[in-house]
């Protein structure tokens, strides 16, 4: 009876570690067929697929129906993705399952060649199966893979499983790769190539998933939908793909989720390879610290700048209490990986402009997949609420301080500093327009507004200037009124100026007045500020407005504003703005 309670128990423990998939299982008859046929031709087989054809859920399956088709007297599961194994290891947790409690006490008494040689006795002429799951872990041949062992450990691994070969036991490992340490002494030629699911199991699990997001009548329309079944084409039925793409059509329709994969040939199989590597590559990465500083590259659009913006993100993220844990040494490496998978593409900033920039030659920048920065954006919308915006703040923080860097650059008298500044604005533009959504979002510092400004005027585009400032401008009324004082007062003030200085560059001298009208009230409300700075932008507004109606032709009303400008900036003793302004009633002098 103890025994039978001991073997309950461990078939108990067995299916929790072999939980069944989210979405159940689904699919493979004709794949489990195949694979049970050729261990019965040859006792050892690799089980080859890349990451997220579904692998570890075939085989967990497997185990499951071997046992009640009673297909091996027992079954035992290994998988490096959840440790790195050793010989002994192994021995022991077999050993535990095969041997009752006297005998088991005798093996283990034994030294490891001993139980190995009895060991493999027993396994030799018993019916069982032995499955060893995520090989390509073993070998470290990916970053994110930790649980590695050495040369002379994957050997001791190797003489074990060679000499099963031949044997009443079967074998079936599992890989990404082609595992060629292992041969010729193991699998041999005997390999199950593991492809996506066929069209009817693939139209099941989208239906599964799709039920648990969407409701009946969307889901229809879904179903309907022409870019569906180009979706479903680029998936290929793997089913790790399906489950993080067809997640976004909650919110999305499969046309928009198709476009954002770039999906331009729906059957090109370069496309559906780069799917399912990335979506592999994000999801499905076996260590949780590099999980963690994949998510940090999610806030970022198109570029990053490497040189300045990543090294000063990090040390923004640090600084942070969530992230106290993160190996931010290891980001680098994560990088070149990202690099070495395509998903990355370094390129040089500029070069023939950086060749006379001294200490800048090599400054480069990393071009982001679309496909790649859509999917980590995608799984940072369902991460943790905190994570998600403790990540933002720090990009935020990141790209407020860039942003005064780069509009130092741009303010520089320098001619060849200017060009830097624009030239990191071209770079950055995604990145800082995402920051400046999230500051208005927060109800944060806007200093990245002024970056952009100062961009759009060096380049000469008065339209993004404008709709920029209309936009700021909208979103900043709602603001509640104790944000109208101090320095985020004097922002918005200062928000009000550039819109009427787009509007007064674009000839809408109607709209320039009401807005100069507007900054004035609120400078003159405005309190919590350095009076110079406030009395200044006074003084400017005023200077401004005699502008404004000297264009209407307002000459008399154009003389009081100037008049008013000359007593603030003679106030001051700011003899620049002064002598401007004199030039100005000079001519309207004249022009009376």
């Amino acid at each position: 009876m103890p025994k039978e309670e001991q073997e309950y128990d461990a078939c108990c423990q067995q299916q929790k570690l072999l939980a069944p998939p989210t979405w159940g299982f689904v699919g493979r008859q004709l794949e489990i067929t195949e694979i049970e046929k050729a261990l019965q031709q040859h006792n050892i087989l690799l089980l080859r697929g890349i990451g997220g054809v579904g692998k570890t859920t075939l085989l967990n399956y497997l185990c499951q129906w071997w046992q009640t088709t009673n297909f091996a007297q027992d079954i035992f599961y290994f998988s490096y993705q959840q440790q790195a194994l050793t010989l002994a290891q192994i021995l022991f947790e077999i050993g535990k399952k095969v041997y009752d409690n006297s005998e088991l006490a005798q093996f283990q008494g034994m030294n490891q060649q001993g139980q190995m040689q009895q060991l493999v006795e027993k396994l030799r002429c018993q019916d069982y199966i032995l499955i060893v799951d995520n090989l390509e872990s073993l070998t470290g041949q990916r970053l994110a893979m930790k649980n590695i062992l050495t040369k002379e450990q994957r050997n001791q691994i190797r003489d074990l499983l060679g000499q099963l070969l031949g044997g009443k036991t079967r074998v079936v490992l599992s890989s990404r790769s082609g595992e060629y340490w292992l041969q010729p002494e193991t699998f041999q030629t005997n390999i199950y190539l593991l492809q996506g699911l066929d069209q009817e199991a693939r139209l099941l699990l989208a239906q599964k998933i799709l039920e648990s997001k969407v409701s009946g009548s969307r889901l229809a329309a879904i179903r309907q939908d022409q870019y569906f079944e180009k979706l479903m084409q680029v998936m290929a039925g793997y089913p790790l793909a399906m489950e993080v793409v067809l997640a976004n059509l909650k919110q999305q329709s499969p046309g928009e989720v198709w476009h954002r994969l770039q999906g331009k040939d729906a059957k090109s199989e370069e496309q559906r390879e780069s799917l399912v590597k990335c979506v592999e590559y994000i999801y499905r990465n076996s260590s949780f610290e590099v999980q963690n500083l994949l998510l940090c590259l999610a806030p970022f659009s198109e570029f990053i700048e490497s040189s300045f913006s990543i090294p000063n993100y990090l040390k923004q993220l640090q600084k942070l209490e969530l992230f106290p844990d993160y190996i931010f040494d290891k980001f680098n490496d994560v990088i070149q990986e990202a690099i070495k998978d395509g998903f990355l593409l370094p390129t040089k900033l500029a070069p023939e402009f950086l060749q006379s920039s001294e200490g800048l030659q090599e400054h480069y920048i990393l071009k982001i997949h679309p496909l790649f920065s859509y999917l980590l954006k995608a799984k940072l919308d369902t991460s943790n609420k905190t994570i998600r915006q403790t990540l933002l703040a720090g990009f935020v923080k990141n790209y407020q301080l860039l942003a005064d860097s780069y509009q130092q650059l741009m303010q520089s008298q320098n001619i060849e500093q200017r060009k830097l500044g624009v030239l990191f604005c071209q770079v950055e533009y995604k990145n800082l327009c995402q920051a400046l959504l999230f500051c208005l979002e927060q109800q944060a510092n806007i200093n990245i507004f002024f970056c952009l400004d100062k961009y759009y005027q060096l380049i000469d585009d008065l339209n993004r200037r404008l709709k920029l400032s209309e936009f700021v401008c909208q979103v900043q009324q709602k603001y509640p009124s104790q944000l109208q004082t101090g320095r985020r007062g004097f922002h918005r003030a200062m928000v009000v100026d550039r819109l009427a200085i787009s509007y007064l560059q674009m000839q809408k001298y109607q709209k320039a007045r009401e807005s100069y009208q507007q900054t004035l009230q609120l400078l003159k409300s405005l309190s919590g500020v350095e009076q110079r700075q406030k009395q200044l932008a006074l003084g400017s507004t005023y200077y401004q407005l005699g502008m404004v109606n000297q264009e209407l032709g307002e000459l008399e009303i154009a003389q009081q504003h100037y008049q008013q400008a000359l007593v603030i900036f003679s106030e001051l003793n700011a003899s620049n703005e002064q002598a401007k302004t004199y030039r100005q009633l000079k001519i309207v002098a004249q022009q009376l």
